[in-house]
């Protein structure tokens, strides 16, 4: 059997031309799909900032009820409020495009700051995520502490402040 020269460059370059183009469908779709997701984030931290914003609303209408409560504190949460329903219409009104670029030019513009806050919020998100992984934690059965200690976690024999000395006989002084 013979293979036709002058048919085999063409052959591949199909090949590679239907590979180019699925390459591009999979390129659009996942663009797609990353632009919905980060679309209905958007929209969910906004929903988020406004509740908040009516719970610090509701918070400083009370503190504003109780004679006790400091004036300063009831303002502070109503600035709150406002700050954070603000950002909420901010969020609404514009495209998850328009929020990159705009974080993206605020990050060109100001890296100190930039790079503060993100410290911050990083610092902010790990304390979070560590205080629901120990309620976690508590909830789970005692049974699954018990680790080679003899019944008690690793990092409570490691930080506690008794220690047990042996004597020469084998006992504990």
């Amino acid at each position: 059997m013979t293979v036709n020269s002058s048919s085999a460059p063409s052959g591949s370059g199909d090949v590679r031309s239907e590979l180019k183009g699925d390459a591009n469908d999979l390129a659009e779709n996942a663009k797609g799909r990353a632009e919905r997701e980060a679309q209905s984030r958007k929209e969910q931290a906004s929903g988020v900032a406004k509740s908040t914003s009516s719970a610090l609303r509701s918070a400083a209408q009370e503190l504003e009820n109780d004679e006790q409560a400091p004036t300063w504190l009831s303002s502070g949460f109503r600035q709150a409020a406002d700050k954070l329903s603000d950002m909420a219409d901010t969020l609404q009104g514009k495209s998850v495009g328009d929020i990159t670029q705009q974080t993206n030019r605020f990050a060109r513009e100001n890296p100190g700051t930039f790079l503060a806050g993100s410290a911050a919020a990083g610092f902010g998100l790990a304390r979070i995520l560590r205080a629901g992984a120990e309620h976690k934690g508590q909830t789970e059965s005692p049974a699954a502490d018990v680790g080679s200690t003899g019944g008690s976690s690793y990092r409570e024999s490691a930080t506690s402040p008794v220690s047990t000395t042996t004597s020469r006989s084998g006992g504990v002084l």
